[in-house]
């Protein structure tokens, strides 16, 4: 399942349950965190982001500490292109 989110990122849920969420506008940890809110999220959207916010649900919904990948909270920032993928293979993984 794909979601875009509010035009400056999206969800990608896996059939094991689990979601990863992607974020890359306003307000999220990562290069476009100081555009300005209500306003330049689907500029955000379309530009891109070199880094991006990510967070993953587990299959009861809960938000998980990926302590697998070295995260200390339930929401990572900043993360690359390459962090990102390595966060969707480990999600897909799980059981």
């Amino acid at each position: 399942m794909f979601k875009i989110t509010a035009g400056k990122g999206f969800h990608v849920g896996f059939s094991n349950g689990y979601t990863v969420s992607v974020q890359f506008g306003p307000g999220d940890y990562c290069e476009n965190r100081d555009a300005e809110t209500g306003r330049d999220e689907t500029l955000c959207g379309k530009r891109g982001c070199p880094t991006a916010e990510c967070a993953v649900w587990g299959k009861d919904s809960e938000l998980i500490r990926v302590e697998d990948l070295g995260w200390d909270d339930t929401v990572n920032g900043y993360m690359t292109a390459e962090q990102v993928l390595e966060l969707l293979n480990w999600a897909a993984a799980q059981g």
